[in-house]
Protein backbone atom coordinates (compact mmCIF):
# COMPACT_ATOMS: atom_id res chain seq x y z
CA UNK A 1 0.00 0.00 0.00
CA UNK A 2 2.79 2.39 0.93
CA UNK A 3 4.63 1.69 -2.32
CA UNK A 4 1.49 2.57 -4.31
CA UNK A 5 0.96 5.79 -2.37
CA UNK A 6 4.63 6.73 -2.70
CA UNK A 7 4.18 6.70 -6.50
CA UNK A 8 0.69 8.16 -6.88
CA UNK A 9 0.69 10.87 -4.19
CA UNK A 10 3.58 12.88 -5.72
CA UNK A 11 1.73 12.71 -9.06
CA UNK A 12 -1.46 14.16 -7.66
CA UNK A 13 0.51 16.62 -5.54
CA UNK A 14 2.02 18.11 -8.71
CA UNK A 15 -1.44 18.29 -10.32
CA UNK A 16 -2.78 20.03 -7.20
CA UNK A 17 0.20 22.40 -7.30
CA UNK A 18 -0.76 23.44 -10.83
CA UNK A 19 -4.31 24.16 -9.65
CA UNK A 20 -3.03 26.23 -6.71
CA UNK A 21 -0.80 28.32 -8.98
CA UNK A 22 -3.72 28.95 -11.31
CA UNK A 23 -5.93 30.03 -8.41
CA UNK A 24 -3.13 32.40 -7.38
CA UNK A 25 -3.19 33.89 -10.93
CA UNK A 26 0.50 33.10 -11.41
CA UNK A 27 -0.44 30.85 -14.33
CA UNK A 28 -3.44 31.41 -16.59
CA UNK A 29 -5.35 29.49 -19.29
CA UNK A 30 -2.72 30.30 -21.91
CA UNK A 31 -0.02 28.88 -19.63
CA UNK A 32 -1.79 25.52 -19.66
CA UNK A 33 -1.79 25.44 -23.47
CA UNK A 34 1.91 26.35 -23.65
CA UNK A 35 2.96 23.79 -21.01
CA UNK A 36 0.82 21.10 -22.64
CA UNK A 37 2.49 21.68 -26.01
CA UNK A 38 5.91 21.80 -24.36
CA UNK A 39 5.29 18.45 -22.65
CA UNK A 40 3.77 16.79 -25.70
CA UNK A 41 6.28 17.92 -28.31
CA UNK A 42 9.49 18.57 -26.35
CA UNK A 43 9.80 16.47 -23.17
CA UNK A 44 7.56 13.38 -23.47
CA UNK A 45 9.08 12.09 -26.76
CA UNK A 46 12.64 12.01 -25.30
CA UNK A 47 11.19 10.46 -22.14
CA UNK A 48 9.70 7.61 -24.16
CA UNK A 49 12.74 7.24 -26.42
CA UNK A 50 15.27 7.13 -23.57
CA UNK A 51 13.32 4.57 -21.54
CA UNK A 52 12.99 2.27 -24.56
CA UNK A 53 16.77 2.41 -25.00
CA UNK A 54 17.32 1.64 -21.31
CA UNK A 55 15.01 -1.36 -21.53
CA UNK A 56 16.52 -2.65 -24.79
CA UNK A 57 17.96 -5.74 -23.07
CA UNK A 58 14.40 -6.82 -22.27
CA UNK A 59 12.93 -6.33 -25.75
CA UNK A 60 10.39 -9.14 -25.63
CA UNK A 61 7.39 -9.32 -27.93
CA UNK A 62 4.75 -10.96 -25.70
CA UNK A 63 2.01 -11.88 -28.16
CA UNK A 64 -0.36 -13.28 -25.52
CA UNK A 65 -0.21 -10.04 -23.54
CA UNK A 66 -0.89 -7.89 -26.61
CA UNK A 67 -3.73 -10.06 -27.94
CA UNK A 68 -5.44 -10.23 -24.54
CA UNK A 69 -5.19 -6.48 -24.10
CA UNK A 70 -6.52 -5.74 -27.58
CA UNK A 71 -9.48 -8.11 -27.18
CA UNK A 72 -10.62 -6.13 -24.13
CA UNK A 73 -10.05 -2.80 -25.89
CA UNK A 74 -12.03 -3.89 -28.98
CA UNK A 75 -14.85 -5.14 -26.74
CA UNK A 76 -15.03 -1.74 -25.00
CA UNK A 77 -14.88 0.03 -28.38
CA UNK A 78 -17.75 -1.96 -29.91
CA UNK A 79 -19.88 -1.88 -26.75
CA UNK A 80 -19.54 1.89 -26.35
CA UNK A 81 -20.34 2.39 -30.05
CA UNK A 82 -23.52 0.33 -29.74
CA UNK A 83 -24.57 2.22 -26.61
CA UNK A 84 -23.98 5.58 -28.27
CA UNK A 85 -25.70 4.64 -31.54
CA UNK A 86 -28.69 2.64 -30.31
CA UNK A 87 -29.26 3.98 -26.78
CA UNK A 88 -28.11 7.59 -27.02
CA UNK A 89 -29.28 7.87 -30.64
CA UNK A 90 -26.12 9.59 -31.85
CA UNK A 91 -24.96 9.59 -35.47
CA UNK A 92 -22.36 7.07 -36.65
CA UNK A 93 -19.67 9.73 -36.64
CA UNK A 94 -20.46 10.87 -33.09
CA UNK A 95 -20.78 7.27 -31.93
CA UNK A 96 -17.38 6.47 -33.45
CA UNK A 97 -15.75 9.34 -31.60
CA UNK A 98 -17.62 8.36 -28.43
CA UNK A 99 -16.32 4.79 -28.66
CA UNK A 100 -12.78 5.98 -29.41
CA UNK A 101 -12.80 8.21 -26.32
CA UNK A 102 -14.18 5.37 -24.22
CA UNK A 103 -11.58 2.82 -25.29
CA UNK A 104 -8.39 4.82 -25.91
CA UNK A 105 -6.34 4.88 -22.68
CA UNK A 106 -4.68 7.98 -21.25
CA UNK A 107 -1.14 7.06 -22.26
CA UNK A 108 0.78 10.29 -22.41
CA UNK A 109 0.30 12.40 -19.33
CA UNK A 110 -0.61 9.75 -16.75
CA UNK A 111 -0.35 6.19 -18.05
CA UNK A 112 3.21 6.09 -19.35
CA UNK A 113 4.90 8.06 -16.53
CA UNK A 114 2.99 6.11 -13.85
CA UNK A 115 3.91 2.74 -15.37
CA UNK A 116 7.56 3.65 -15.72
CA UNK A 117 7.75 5.01 -12.17
CA UNK A 118 6.07 1.86 -10.83
CA UNK A 119 7.96 -0.75 -12.87
CA UNK A 120 11.01 1.26 -13.99
CA UNK A 121 12.17 1.49 -17.59
CA UNK A 122 11.32 -2.16 -18.33
CA UNK A 123 7.67 -1.05 -18.52
CA UNK A 124 8.45 1.17 -21.50
CA UNK A 125 8.69 -1.80 -23.91
CA UNK A 126 5.22 -3.33 -23.33
CA UNK A 127 3.50 0.04 -22.99
CA UNK A 128 5.11 1.28 -26.22
CA UNK A 129 3.98 -1.84 -28.06
CA UNK A 130 0.47 -1.40 -26.70
CA UNK A 131 0.51 2.27 -27.67
CA UNK A 132 1.52 1.40 -31.23
CA UNK A 133 -0.85 -1.52 -31.75
CA UNK A 134 -3.71 0.15 -29.88
CA UNK A 135 -3.50 3.18 -32.13
CA UNK A 136 -3.55 1.06 -35.28
CA UNK A 137 -6.45 -1.13 -34.11
CA UNK A 138 -8.61 1.66 -32.67
CA UNK A 139 -8.15 4.05 -35.57
CA UNK A 140 -8.87 1.26 -38.05
CA UNK A 141 -12.11 0.31 -36.30
CA UNK A 142 -13.12 3.96 -35.86
CA UNK A 143 -12.44 4.65 -39.53
CA UNK A 144 -14.56 1.64 -40.46
CA UNK A 145 -17.48 2.90 -38.35
CA UNK A 146 -17.30 6.41 -39.78
CA UNK A 147 -16.88 5.41 -43.43
CA UNK A 148 -19.20 2.41 -43.37
CA UNK A 149 -22.10 4.28 -44.94
CA UNK A 150 -20.03 6.44 -47.29
CA UNK A 151 -18.74 5.87 -50.82
CA UNK A 152 -15.15 6.77 -49.95
CA UNK A 153 -12.52 4.05 -50.02
CA UNK A 154 -11.98 2.60 -46.58
CA UNK A 155 -8.37 1.72 -47.42
CA UNK A 156 -7.64 5.32 -48.41
CA UNK A 157 -9.21 6.63 -45.21
CA UNK A 158 -7.24 4.19 -43.06
CA UNK A 159 -4.02 5.19 -44.85
CA UNK A 160 -4.79 8.86 -44.11
CA UNK A 161 -5.37 7.98 -40.47
CA UNK A 162 -2.01 6.20 -40.28
CA UNK A 163 -0.29 9.28 -41.71
CA UNK A 164 -2.02 11.41 -39.09
CA UNK A 165 -1.07 8.84 -36.47
CA UNK A 166 2.60 9.39 -37.23
CA UNK A 167 2.14 13.02 -36.23
CA UNK A 168 1.68 11.87 -32.64
CA UNK A 169 5.08 12.75 -31.12
CA UNK A 170 4.93 10.11 -28.37
CA UNK A 171 4.05 7.37 -30.81
CA UNK A 172 6.69 8.55 -33.28
CA UNK A 173 9.33 8.61 -30.51
CA UNK A 174 8.39 5.03 -29.60
CA UNK A 175 8.77 3.86 -33.20
CA UNK A 176 12.15 5.60 -33.51
CA UNK A 177 13.23 4.09 -30.21
CA UNK A 178 12.42 0.57 -31.43
CA UNK A 179 14.30 1.23 -34.68
CA UNK A 180 17.40 2.35 -32.76
CA UNK A 181 17.24 -0.79 -30.63
CA UNK A 182 16.59 -3.20 -33.51
CA UNK A 183 19.28 -1.64 -35.72
CA UNK A 184 21.64 -1.31 -32.74
CA UNK A 185 22.35 2.38 -33.42
CA UNK A 186 24.65 4.06 -30.94
CA UNK A 187 23.90 7.60 -29.76
CA UNK A 188 26.70 10.09 -28.97
CA UNK A 189 26.96 10.68 -25.23
CA UNK A 190 26.40 14.44 -25.59
CA UNK A 191 23.13 13.95 -27.47
CA UNK A 192 22.07 11.22 -25.03
CA UNK A 193 22.66 13.57 -22.08
CA UNK A 194 20.65 16.25 -23.87
CA UNK A 195 17.69 13.87 -24.30
CA UNK A 196 17.93 12.62 -20.71
CA UNK A 197 17.86 16.19 -19.42
CA UNK A 198 14.72 16.94 -21.44
CA UNK A 199 13.12 13.67 -20.31
CA UNK A 200 13.48 14.65 -16.65
CA UNK A 201 11.05 17.52 -17.22
CA UNK A 202 8.40 15.40 -18.94
CA UNK A 203 6.35 14.11 -16.01
CA UNK A 204 6.24 17.25 -13.80
CA UNK A 205 5.51 19.53 -16.77
CA UNK A 206 2.64 17.36 -18.02
CA UNK A 207 1.09 16.94 -14.58
CA UNK A 208 1.44 20.63 -13.73
CA UNK A 209 -0.36 21.49 -16.98
CA UNK A 210 -3.16 19.08 -16.04
CA UNK A 211 -3.54 20.89 -12.71
CA UNK A 212 -3.90 24.25 -14.44
CA UNK A 213 -6.41 22.79 -16.88
CA UNK A 214 -8.49 21.20 -14.09
CA UNK A 215 -9.12 24.64 -12.63
CA UNK A 216 -10.25 25.80 -16.08
CA UNK A 217 -12.86 23.01 -16.11
CA UNK A 218 -14.03 23.92 -12.59
CA UNK A 219 -14.44 27.58 -13.62
CA UNK A 220 -16.45 26.67 -16.73
CA UNK A 221 -18.79 24.31 -14.84
CA UNK A 222 -19.31 26.89 -12.09
CA UNK A 223 -20.22 29.56 -14.64
CA UNK A 224 -22.65 27.20 -16.36
CA UNK A 225 -24.40 26.47 -13.05
CA UNK A 226 -24.94 30.14 -12.25
CA UNK A 227 -25.90 31.06 -15.82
Amino acid sequence: MFSVLSITLPFFAIIFLGTIFHISNIFDNNSSKILTKYALYVTLPPFMFINILKASDELIFNLNFIVSFEIVIIFILILSFLISFFVLKNSKKKSSLFSLNASYPNYGYMGIPLCILAFWEKASIPISLILLIDTIVLLTFTSFFIEFDKKKSLIVEIFKLFLNMLQNPILLASIIGFLFVILNINIPIIFLTFLETLALAATPTALFAIGINIYNKIEIKTLNIFL
